[in-house]
């Protein structure tokens, strides 16, 4: 069939000329409609992530109810890859060096420097640093800055140390003021910076406004406590990422989280075994009441992947109760059994 309008075009100038253009415009035409497809299908096809490594597995999973509200905060987040990760070595020698630390004698848990005016502390337990400047510490009728003085001077800090500042929240609503008593290192809270002595100023790495976990248990969070002199104190979690967002997902409706952890697709985040000597076959019924949306890093996969942490309680035959938490992806997922959750 010929077209008209494809006939009178300067450029023809034979039979062959229009069948050649007429080829063009079909493999044209099959190339849309097959990057059309493609395009579909990759999107439908859910990405590819690691199966939780569960604290421990409950026994009586089906029986999950949940609660709590369903209203969903966004509707979709992407994912994120990470393209650099600071960890505990890259903060543990920033600090080692920046104020000439030495391993104590005592223990590895503790490095001081020679005129014993900073010592840090490595929680291992929850994977915490904990660095006390004793020289800074507040004194009795000392005079704090003004909030945005003590911000500027924190973040002013947190970058000297490697941190990417602009990635940081901190929330106004978690600042602590408290007064020194006659010792230095003995505080109460006080209620208005009039009243205080030093303050503590919180900080957490979020993407989307949603919160960052770099292990099953503890969010990415930075405690800062500041007097006149600066800062005194220094707690963190000491981890920090940076991201390169992949394709948006569409949020998994609460109900279905539910019922995808009534199947088994569920991380537990509370040791119930552990710390209540609970018989798992005593459980009668799991009731979950609340949800929060949080991104969780899986080393493995170097992503970060939005997943909905549920809280409730665990009935036990005789009427006791225990608190649990589980966390399951808040997305569809292409689970895999290889890999793991970061501890």
């Amino acid at each position: 069939m010929q077209l008209p309008i494809i006939k009178k075009l300067p450029f023809i100038k034979s039979k062959f000329d229009l069948i050649l253009i007429n080829g063009l415009f079909v493999l044209i035409t099959i190339g849309v409609v097959l990057s059309l497809i493609y395009s579909y299908f990759l999107a439908e096809e859910p990405p590819l992530a690691t199966r939780l490594e569960s604290a421990e597995e409950l026994e009586n999973i089906s029986l999950v109810t949940y609660s709590g509200s369903t209203i969903l905060p966004l509707d979709q987040l992407p994912i994120l890859q990470v393209t650099n990760l600071k960890s505990f070595t890259f903060f543990l020698e920033q600090l080692k060096t920046r104020y000439n630390l030495q391993s104590s004698s005592f223990t590895n848990e503790l490095y001081v420097n020679s005129d014993q005016t900073a010592t840090l502390l490595i929680k291992e337990d929850d994977h915490f640093l904990s660095l006390s400047l004793h020289e800074n510490y507040p004194q009795p009728n000392e005079t704090l800055p003004e909030l945005e003085v003590l911000e500027q001077q924190a973040r002013s800090y947190l970058s000297s140390l490697g941190f990417e500042t602009e990635m940081l929240i901190q929330n106004r609503e978690d600042i602590t003021y408290v007064s020194s008593n006659e010792s230095p290192t003995e505080f109460h809270e006080v209620e208005s910076a009039t009243e205080a002595t030093a303050a503590m100023l919180v900080f957490q790495q979020r993407f989307n406004d949603v919160p960052v976990y770099f292990s099953s248990q503890i969010p990415q969070h930075i405690t800062l406590s500041l007097s006149a002199k600066g800062v005194y104190k220094l707690d963190f979690l000491p981890f920090e990422v940076e991201v390169k967002a992949m394709n948006e997902q569409l949020l998994l409706p609460v109900d279905q989280a539910i019922e995808n952890i009534r199947q088994g697709d569920y991380a537990t985040l509370t040791d119930l075994l552990r710390v209540t000597n609970v018989d798992h076959n005593r459980i009668s019924a799991i009731n979950l009441t609340e949800f929060q949306l949080v991104y969780r890093l899986s080393l493995d996969d170097q992503l970060l992947i939005p997943y909905y942490d549920f809280s409730g309680q665990v009935e036990l035959a005789g009427g006791r109760t225990s608190p649990v938490r589980l966390t399951t992806p808040a997305i569809k997922l292409r689970l895999t059994n290889e890999t793991r959750l970061t501890n």
